[in-house]
């Protein structure tokens, strides 16, 4: 296959994997610690590529030709021997990185980085490996939350503000800035047109990506979270009350059918996200904003172990700490009776947009069924296929089935 999505994920991580090959084969880089905050970065694009592709190259040396991480035709492993690289790595890394947050280690590897790759690793293994490891998963996530270095963030969306690089709940961000770091854009992939005059931007928005109807309707009303959705009548910037044409710009959360017909009824079809802030006033050329994108944080982590806590028959615990965050969301505790679909769901409503709900479903069983406008799979969409331009650029790499 040939489409670009995939291959732009191959190319970040293999393009990531061969700059860091390139600085540990740099002689006087011998520091232990820069050297494990190396191989922790390294073996973190190691993760998403076997998390996405399963079957991929571990490369640790430096080739002075080809693309691939720098390697010319680097050997294509199972899925289970990235799993166990990964995992070694981290482990040897672990006693020799920070335990310092905030400050010159924001956006760092530090050990309750590694420890959550491990955790994700751990929570996921049965996966990637055929033999569950819910124990692993749960001595990471209770070492990361018992390390007090973290806290769950009083207000939700304080995380996702223009200036979230303060929030106490962030275990890994990519910092982003406007103008220094730019490329942080995800407001405009949602937004309607209309909604340049709402935040005063630079540019028209580009009408797209929109919540699930049922997903939206999953929301209680005092669920703070739900704010993160935009519906109802809009307004400008000035708050007059605005149109599509001669409609009346109501964003409307119902969704009649997957592919809508052209005009203002089809483009206000569908709830837009704010989790994200969207930044006022914004005139970069590029759209760009400050927020960091987050990677991980505390309240998934804290999931993350009730989680684990379920999957080892132990269900009180599991229940303590899916409640302890639904109630600082301001919604009712599932209780006693909470199922593996009540976690699946709740995980939906706390991560959603922060790009962990492909996995989860995955790991849950839910990923190959079928939901509205999307009918069930086989289960070769469990892993990407490998891009076509990467095949033909190594021979060794063979593509994934039903591809």
């Amino acid at each position: 296959m040939d489409d670009g999505s995939f291959n732009n994920i191959w190319n970040w991580a293999y393009g990531q994997v061969a700059a860091i090959n390139q600085q540990l084969n740099n002689p006087n880089i011998t520091d232990e610690a820069t050297r494990a905050e190396m191989k922790t970065l390294r073996a973190f694009y190691h993760y998403i590529a076997m998390d996405n592709f399963g079957k991929v190259p571990i490369i640790t040396e430096k080739v002075a030709s080809g693309d691939n991480g720098g390697a010319a035709s680097p050997a294509q492993s199972p899925r289970a021997d990235v799993y166990n690289f990964v995992e070694t790595e981290l482990l040897a890394a672990l006693p020799l990185l920070s335990k310092d947050v905030g400050g010159t280690h924001y956006g760092r590897m530090t050990q309750w980085v590694a420890r959550t790759i491990l955790a994700k690793m751990y929570l996921n293994a049965e996966v990637y490996t055929g033999t569950a490891q819910w124990s692993k998963a749960f001595v990471q996530c209770d070492s990361i939350i018992k390390g007090g270095k973290f806290s769950v963030a009083a207000d939700f969306f304080s995380n996702f503000t223009t200036t979230n690089q303060g929030s106490p709940e962030i275990i890994l961000a990519t910092p982003m800035d406007k103008t220094k770091r730019t490329g942080f854009n995800i407001q405009y992939a949602t937004l309607h047109y209309n909604h340049q005059r709402t935040y005063d931007l630079g540019n028209s928005p580009w009408n797209g990506y929109s919540a699930a109807t049922e997903f939206y309707n999953s929301f209680d009303d005092a669920d703070v979270r739900k704010k993160m959705w935009i519906v109802g009548q809009q307004y400008d910037i000035s708050g007059v009350a605005m149109k599509d044409e001669t409609l009346d710009m109501i964003i409307d959360p119902n969704i009649p059918q997957f592919q809508m017909e052209a005009g203002p009824f089809g483009r206000l079809k569908g709830a837009r996200t704010q989790k994200y802030e969207i930044q006022l006033h914004n005139h970069t050329a590029d759209n760009s904003q400050d927020n960091d994108f987050v990677i991980f944080r505390l309240a998934d982590v804290i999931l993350m172990r009730g989680e684990a806590s379920f999957r080892l028959g132990n269900q009180p615990d599991a229940v303590t700490d899916f409640d302890y965050i639904r109630d600082l969301r301001g919604v009712p505790p599932l209780g006693a009776g909470m199922t593996a679909d009540d976690m699946l769901a709740e995980r939906g409503r706390e991560l959603a947009f922060e790009f962990h709900r492909r996995q989860d479903q995955i790991r849950f069983g839910t990923w190959t069924k079928s939901w509205t406008f999307k009918p069930a799979t086989d289960g070769h969409d469990i892993l990407w296929p490998i891009p076509q331009s990467q095949i033909a650029l190594n021979p060794n790499l063979v593509q994934n089935p039903g591809y």
